[in-house]
């Protein structure tokens, strides 16, 4: 069997597991199979490039590839598991070949992967971008964008949801602005009626003012025509009473100057005409004689002074 395509590096393992010579030529003509099947792949494998998505023939020559290096990997650890069963030590370089190997295929596998799925990952980078850019285009409304299926929506669906969600939003723009025109018109019209209230209740409060001063006014006319009628009433009326007084008294003068004349009668009986009596029994008889003369008299003062 060739080794001319086995590489170096499996070798230089099989040496640092301290496999000897005999052991070590069976493991490569183990390996070494499926290393000759597939090193054509491993030395070519990077030079496979889609150019588009449309680059079915790469994409198919790419998965053709994958599969034949997934086949040697797959016999190469169907056979680790088939060697390690005989010994520990063999088993530890079976187990480090076989990482090797795998470390060797695994790169080259996921990258032909990649070259295979390469339509399918433009697509879901498309799918993913579409879905940010829809996701961004409803960010000004006010929605859930769990609301809709974003991913699997048509592009016409999409542009008729985001006409009829702008649609809606200028609706509400324009409901907001009229229903702010209605509240400052509203607040302008109470303001209006407010000043033309308190305008009104100014103008009422100055006639009140002013008509209570004239009625001020004229009530002290009236109060002063009416002060000064009673009191030319209470003058003629006093004046009257002076006549009719100087009259009465003047028709009582006579039996005023009688009385006084009595009065003086009485007191020149006091004085003069009273007895002079030696027992106490008459003297107290004459004091009360006095007395009674000496009130008498008082009592015609008095009613004379009020006639």
């Amino acid at each position: 069997m060739s080794t001319d395509l086995i590489p170096t590096n499996l070798q230089d393992q099989l040496v640092a597991y301290r496999v000897d010579q005999d052991d070590a030529q069976v493991l490569l003509t183990e390996y070494g199979a499926p290393f000759t099947e597939a090193g054509e792949i491993l030395t070519t494998y990077e030079t496979i490039k889609v150019a588009d998505e449309n680059d079915t023939t790469t994409m198919k020559l790419a998965r053709e590839q994958r599969l034949k290096l997934r086949k040697v990997r797959i016999g190469v650890e169907n056979k680790r598991k088939e060697l390690k069963a005989d010994i520990v030590k063999r088993g530890n370089a079976i187990d480090g070949v076989a990482r090797f190997v795998k470390e060797v295929i695994a790169p080259a596998e996921e990258y032909l992967q990649l070259q295979e799925d390469f339509a399918i990952i433009k697509a879901a980078e498309r799918k993913a971008a579409r879905l940010a850019t829809r996701t961004e285009a409803l960010h000004p409304y006010p929605v859930s964008t769990t609301h809709y299926d974003l991913d699997s929506m048509s592009d016409e669906d999409f542009n008729a949801l985001v006409v009829t969600l702008e649609n809606e939003r200028q609706e509400r723009v324009a409901a907001q602005a009229k229903a702010k025109a209605d509240a400052e018109a509203r607040a302008e019209a109470e303001r209006q009626e407010r000043e033309r209230i308190q305008a009104e209740n100014t103008r009422l409060r100055i006639e009140a003012e002013e008509r209570r001063k004239a009625e001020t006014v004229e009530r002290e006319k009236r109060e002063a025509l009416e002060r000064a009628e009673r009191e030319r009433l209470a003058r003629e009326e006093a004046e009257r009473q002076k006549v009719v007084e100087q009259a009465r008294q003047a028709e009582l003068a006579p039996d005023k100057e009688k009385l006084t004349n009595f009065s003086r009668a009485l007191e020149v009986i006091r004085a003069e005409k009273l007895p002079v009596v030696a027992s106490p029994a008459a003297q107290a008889i004459v004091v009360t004689i006095n007395e009674m003369l000496t009130q008498i008299q008082r009592v015609i003062v008095e009613e004379s002074e009020r006639l």
